[in-house]
């Protein structure tokens, strides 16, 4: 059986992080347009939700196998 408890528990800390992120992002919104950091917010933001929906993929992926093999 995987381990889900560590899988919602990492799922967590990256979405928790993600919202971190996004919400510096549009707290600086303005001050973003107006003197760069485009760029480097971008990147930061789209590593944040890669590795986030990276894991919820992994995550699914287990729970849809697991599921296989408890049915039959």
């Amino acid at each position: 059986m995987p381990d889900f408890r560590s899988l919602w528990r990492r799922l967590s800390k990256l979405d928790s992080k993600f919202k971190r992120v996004h919400v510096r992002v549009k707290t600086c919104a303005e001050s973003i347009a107006f003197f760069g950091g485009g760029e480097r917010e971008r990147q930061t933001t789209e590593i944040a939700f890669n590795n986030l929906m990276t894991h919820e993929w992994d995550r699914h992926l287990a729970n849809f196998k697991f599921q296989l093999v408890s049915v039959v």
